[in-house]
Parts: C-alpha cells; sequence; structure tokens
C-alpha cells in the first residue's frame, strides 16, 4: 500500500512538472497559469506602428520648403541641447559643421562627428543615420519628415557627451 502512495505522488510529481514546463512555481501560481504565461512568451512578436514612429507620416506631401538648421560640433559637444523647429511629417535638413579638427585622446581618438535621432529615447527605435564628418568639414543631412512629438539626437562615437532633444512640433 505504501508503495503505491509512493509511485502515484511519483507520477503526479511528473505530471506537475510537465505543466510548469520544468520551472519551479512561485507561491500563488497554478502549473495552468505557468504554463498559459510561457505560451504567450514564446509566441511570435506582433508587429505595430509604434515599431516604425516614422510609418505615420507615410504619404504626406511636403507643404513648402524644407526648415533648416544648423549644428555645430566643438571640443565634443554640441553648440545646442535642443533643437525646436521642425514640423510634423515635413521633411527638415541639419546641416553638421565639424569644427573638430585635431583628434582627442580623451574622446576615443577620434574627431568624426555625425549625427542620428532616436524616437523617444536613447534605447528608441532609429529614425535617422546620419554619415561621420570629418573634422573641419561640413555636411547636409535630409531628414525625412516625423511625427510630432519628441526625438533624442546624438553622435555615434560621443554619445555621452554629445546629445540632445529635437522637438517636432503639431504644425
Amino acid at each position: 500500500m505504501r508503495l503505491q502512495r509512493i509511485a502515484a505522488l511519483g507520477t503526479f510529481a511528473v505530471w506537475l512538472s510537465a505543466c510548469a514546463g520544468g520551472s519551479a512555481l512561485s507561491e500563488g501560481t497554478s502549473a495552468h497559469d505557468a504554463a498559459s504565461h510561457e505560451q504567450s512568451a514564446s509566441a511570435a512578436p506582433i508587429a505595430s506602428a509604434s515599431d516604425d514612429p516614422t510609418a505615420a507620416c507615410a504619404g504626406v506631401e511636403p507643404d513648402g520648403d524644407a526648415f533648416e538648421l544648423a549644428l555645430i560640433a566643438r571640443s565634443y559637444a554640441f553648440d545646442t541641447e535642443l533643437i525646436e523647429g521642425p514640423r510634423h511629417c515635413q521633411p527638415f535638413v541639419i546641416t553638421l559643421t565639424n569644427n573638430d579638427v585635431e583628434p582627442g585622446l580623451e574622446a576615443g581618438g577620434t574627431n568624426q562627428h555625425d549625427v542620428h535621432i532616436r524616437a523617444e529615447n536613447v534605447l528608441g527605435p532609429l529614425v535617422f543615420d546620419g554619415e561621420l564628418v570629418n573634422g573641419g568639414e561640413s555636411l547636409r543631412y535630409e531628414v525625412p519628415g516625423l511625427p510630432a512629438g519628441q526625438y533624442y539626437f546624438y553622435c555615434s562615437q560621443h554619445a555621452e557627451g554629445m546629445n540632445g532633444t529635437l522637438v517636432v512640433a503639431d504644425q
């Protein structure tokens, strides 16, 4: 009789382990809840409009000349931490002038700079990837229209000290 109870408990333990996917259950979590959680966690991600912030501007035609602004890199810093002026879904131009002629050892030995733009913050989706500009040179970036909101801009080579906020206005 005792052997039958042990066998029954062993079978129950194997069943419970299979239902829980082999993982330990936290207090208050049923085997069914754990199995359901694993199924949803392994499901393929669903693409959404927030994955590509620029999708909201698809098909929007420019309504005039592009907004233009100048951005200067000097001493491994941009001359501003706030860019305002571009309008909702309207293309704009950033002219980056790199005044860092000599490579600085404190900045990793490169005097190249660029402008990258990400949605929301440093971890947001990349919405613009500008080319590197050598010291003493300038480059004109033609940025496609972005939906109204705040964006994070930075130099991919020196992001810690060269970054700021880009505000795209409603109109």
